[in-house]
Order: structure tokens, then C-alpha cells, then sequence
């Protein structure tokens, strides 16, 4: 009887092994891990005019494009770096490599 209660806790021990196993066999990711393949552009902010004129020393950057209403996400300055994170037609969303805060500006302030 002591042989028979061995074998079946031996064989009980097993079965969970093979069970464990198997779910951490599910659990292994195929293929290589995914990485952020995102590339950024970058830019000055550039608030002259055509003539060459400073017409923009201070740019805001919005927290909305095309909405004033949305309010200010922050400052950034004529001749600052930015980082160009997404372009939606005449805006780009930027945050200056100088700074905290990212918002959107017109593409015509950027070069």
C-alpha cells in the first residue's frame, strides 16, 4: 500500500510539472522583442518673417492644434530646437530639446 500511495503522489507531482511547463511554454514571446522603431525629425523655430524681420521671439505651444481655446501647454523661444514628434497638416507637435513641455505650432514657425 506504501508503494502504491508513492507512485501516485510521484506521478501527481508529474502531471503539475508537465502542467507548469506547459503554461510558461505559452507564455515565451515568439520571434524577437518588439522595440520602438519611431524616428524623430528635427527643427528651429524660426519666427522671422520673409524678409528676414523677427516677427516671433516667443512661440506658444498649444495644447491643441487649430484650437486657442484648449489653452497654452507651454513657451518655447525664436531659435530653439525642437524635437518633431507628428505633423497633421500646416501643425507639427513639438517639444524643445531645451525643455519640458510639448505642444503644437504652426509648420510655417519651424525650419
Amino acid at each position: 500500500m506504501r508503494f502504491k500511495t508513492a507512485g501516485l503522489v510521484t506521478l501527481g507531482i508529474v502531471v503539475i510539472v508537465l502542467v507548469v511547463v506547459n503554461v510558461q511554454r505559452r507564455n515565451i514571446p515568439k520571434g524577437p522583442a518588439k522595440t520602438s522603431t519611431q524616428t524623430y525629425s528635427f527643427g528651429v523655430l524660426d519666427g522671422r518673417d520673409d524678409d528676414g524681420a523677427l516677427v516671433v521671439e516667443r512661440v506658444n505651444l498649444w495644447k491643441q492644434r487649430g484650437n486657442p481655446n484648449a489653452g497654452i501647454a507651454g513657451v518655447a523661444n525664436h531659435g530653439d530646437r525642437v524635437r518633431i514628434i507628428e505633423r497633421r497638416g500646416s501643425w507639427a507637435l513639438v517639444r524643445p530639446l531645451n525643455g519640458r513641455a510639448q505642444g503644437w505650432v504652426s509648420t510655417s514657425l519651424i525650419d
